[in-house]
C-alpha cells in the first residue's frame, strides 16, 4: 500500500488535494495552538507541501503557491494576540519582501502585487495604528517603508498612518526608519 502513495498516477490524482488540505489545516490552525510551534516545524510543512507538489506542479507555480502560503502566514501571525507570533510574522513578511525585491532571479511576484496584498490585508494598519501595534512591531516595519518609497506608493493616507506614531511612544523608532529610508525619498 504505501508504495502506492508515491505512485505518479496517485499524486496526479490526489496530490492537488493533499496539498490543499495540509495548506488549510495549517491556516485554519488557531491563535493558541499556533502559538505552540515552532518557525523550524512550519518551515518544515511547508517545505513538505512544496515536496509534494514538484510532483505534479512546474517550478514557477510551486514557487508562487510557497510564497503567497507565506504572506498568508505572515498575516495570521501579524493578527495574533500573541506579541512572539507578531514579531514572527512581520519577520516573514520582511523576508518575502526581500526575497522578491532583491534576488532577481528568485522573484516570485511583483511588488506591485505585494504592495496589492499588503493593502487588502490591512497589513499597514496592523503595524502602524498606535492601538493595535507594537514598538517591536513598528521597528521591524522598516523594510515595509522602504518598499513603499522605492515603488512610490507611499501615499498621503500610509504617510499620515506612519508618522500619526510618533504623537504615541513610537517617535524614536519612526525616526529612525525614516533616516535609514531617506535615500529612497524622491526630490521633487
Amino acid at each position: 500500500m504505501p508504495f502506492s502513495v508515491f505512485h505518479k498516477a496517485f499524486i496526479a490524482e490526489k496530490g492537488t488535494a493533499i496539498s490543499k488540505a495540509i495548506q488549510t489545516r495549517l491556516l485554519s490552525t488557531s491563535d493558541q495552538s499556533l502559538r505552540n510551534v515552532r518557525k523550524e516545524q512550519v518551515d518544515a510543512i511547508i517545505k513538505s507541501i512544496d515536496q509534494i507538489s514538484r510532483r505534479f506542479m512546474i517550478k514557477e507555480e510551486r514557487d508562487k503557491q510557497t510564497e503567497v502560503l507565506r504572506l498568508e502566514l505572515a498575516n495570521k501571525c501579524l493578527r495574533s494576540t500573541y506579541l512572539e507570533r507578531r514579531i514572527s510574522g512581520i519577520k516573514d513578511l520582511n523576508t518575502v519582501i526581500r526575497n522578491n525585491t532583491l534576488f532577481m532571479s528568485s522573484k516570485t511576484f511583483t511588488t506591485e502585487f505585494l504592495i496589492d496584498w499588503m493593502v487588502s490585508n490591512e497589513v499597514f494598519t496592523t503595524l502602524w495604528d498606535a492601538r493595535k501595534t507594537h514598538a517591536q512591531l513598528v521597528q521591524r516595519s522598516g523594510e515595509i517603508f522602504k518598499l513603499l518609497l522605492k515603488e512610490d506608493r507611499l501615499d498621503e493616507s500610509l504617510l499620515k498612518l506612519f508618522w500619526s506614531l510618533t504623537k504615541n511612544d513610537y517617535q524614536t523608532e519612526i525616526l529612525k526608519i525614516v533616516g535609514e529610508t531617506s535615500f529612497y525619498l524622491k526630490q521633487p
